[in-house]
């Protein structure tokens, strides 16, 4: 796995050994997710420990790019058309309140992440269109918006829209703050610790790890992409989309910036380095990894002439309807996944919404981000076909693993090493059974279909597998 910026001269949270395992409310992850839950209940009556198989803001956290920011593309008008304009303006809403949430944590408790205003580009190379039906609905809406030429560097821009009252930071400091906080007031983390059940007995949620059962009477899972499939039918209700990021050395600027089209350029800027993203696909359209990432590379060299220091990939659980998903699944069990990119807002947006709801309050945003609301049926039927051809196509393209044999053991196929033998692993990933491929420019055992991970001898990277491969 590639090092990512946010990882340079980071010293991690030290974190204590396994004290206890039973409390009021457990949280599965430990990414922005979860340690916002565990910030907005530190002063509650509850006790609360946090629990993640590896460190924490290891998963998804670290990769993002780290903008603080209610200017997505053109959510707002693919929201409307879908939701209507109402759903759409409360999505709005709450993307607004998420920026400011962040402002007043990192100001009330002095946290150091680097947080600095940027404005806000939505900028189209061909969809102008699109772009002016985005803007008319922020002018309906009272927000101050407008209309750009250009955008700051030389890049290809056709239009683009601006907004002033947004932000970037430091993905990694600003969790590892919210983190420090809570420990502060004796809510505990624990890393190294895998979840891979959860089961209801005698008024209290058990929860079964590989350090053993830990008792709750409150579960809130927030790793990302759930473990399980039922409740909540997430692997029905998304997709996967990949896509790829890197840095460069580049001249201090303060702004970010996205296409609102499906062929997604990303730029933010951190200190003297440029953040660029783009290459974007759902996962399993493009499985040849040197070549997708050679042609990142490429596109990178088309718009800028800095060399590359950093670059690394990320996975996005893409919703059907553009808007997270949020809340109860069943009672005192909730999850929080399905951020559609935009995880820092999102992020923290579920730890508000999950907490209120804990604490008996009334929040605004709880019905329409909620697990149980309904199907978009054409949404529905793409994502179906979607995972359907990733697991044909992983059918094919297992069988042409150029470094690897597959072999038949008690009734379970294996993929061994032809040049290792002690190198052998399940063909199949543990989640759904989908045939993993080989990813040759990160060493991993990947799966085409929902995005679990292994190392090359059949560790667990991240799920929604919660097994290895390797026995």
């Amino acid at each position: 796995m590639q090092k990512t910026i946010w990882e340079e001269n980071i010293i991690p949270i030290k974190t204590s050994e396994i004290e206890k395992k039973e409390c009021d409310i457990l949280i599965i992850g430990a990414g922005i997710a979860g340690v916002s839950t565990a910030f907005y209940l530190k002063n509650s009556k509850y006790s609360v420990i946090v629990i993640d198989k590896d460190k924490i803001a290891s998963g998804i956290t670290k990769r993002t790019t780290g903008k603080v920011t209610y200017l997505q593309g053109d959510v707002y008008h693919k929201i409307k058309n879908l939701c209507g304009e109402k759903i759409s303006k409360k999505y709005y809403e709450a993307q607004k309140k998420a920026v400011n949430y962040i402002l007043s944590n990192v100001q009330k408790n002095n946290i150091d992440c680097n947080l600095q205003g940027a404005h806000s580009y939505t900028f189209s190379i061909k969809d102008k269109a699109s772009l002016k039906v985005e803007k008319e609905l922020l002018n309906k809406w009272k927000n101050k918006c407008t209309w750009e030429d250009n955008l700051p560097i030389k890049f290809p821009c056709e239009n683009a829209i601006k907004v002033e009252d947004t932000y970037v930071f430091h993905p990694l400091k600003y969790v590892y703050g919210l983190t420090k906080l809570c420990m502060n007031k004796n809510i505990l983390f624990y890393e190294g610790v895998c979840a891979n059940d959860v089961s209801f007995k005698d008024n209290y949620y058990i929860t079964k790890t590989n350090q053993g059962n830990f008792k709750s009477k409150y579960v809130v899972i927030s790793t990302h992409y759930p473990f399980f499939i039922f409740p909540g039918f997430i692997p029905l209700k998304t997709h996967i989309e990949k896509s790829y990021v890197c840095s460069s050395s580049f001249r201090n600027m303060s702004f970010n910036a996205i296409t609102n089209e499906d062929k997604t350029h990303s730029i933010r800027f951190y200190k003297n380095n440029l953040i660029y993203s783009g290459y974007n696909h759902k996962l399993g359209n493009k499985n040849n990894e040197d070549k997708n990432y050679k042609n990142f590379k490429n596109r990178f060299n088309k718009y800028f002439k800095e060399e590359i220091s950093h670059v690394w990939s990320a996975h996005d659980i893409m919703t059907e309807d553009f808007m997270p998903i949020i809340g109860e699944v069943k009672p005192n069990l909730f999850l929080a996944t399905g951020f559609n990119k935009w995880g820092m807002t999102n992020g923290t947006l579920s730890g508000k919404i999950i907490s209120d709801v804990i604490l008996k309050k009334k929040n605004p945003y709880e019905e329409i981000f909620s697990p149980k609301r309904g199907f978009i049926i054409h949404k529905f039927l793409e994502d179906g076909f979607q995972n359907g051809k990733s697991f044909v196509k992983g059918m094919i393209l297992s069988n042409f693993e150029k470094d690897f044999k597959i072999e038949n053991i008690n009734n379970t196929y294996y993929y061994v090493s032809k040049k290792n033998s002690n190198i052998k692993v399940k063909m199949n990933c543990p989640h759904m059974k989908c045939p993993l491929l080989f990813n040759e420019s990160e060493n991993t055992w990947d799966c085409p279909c929902h995005g679990s991970r292994f190392t090359l001898e059949g560790k667990l990277i991240t799920g929604p597998s919660h097994k290895d491969i390797c026995n």
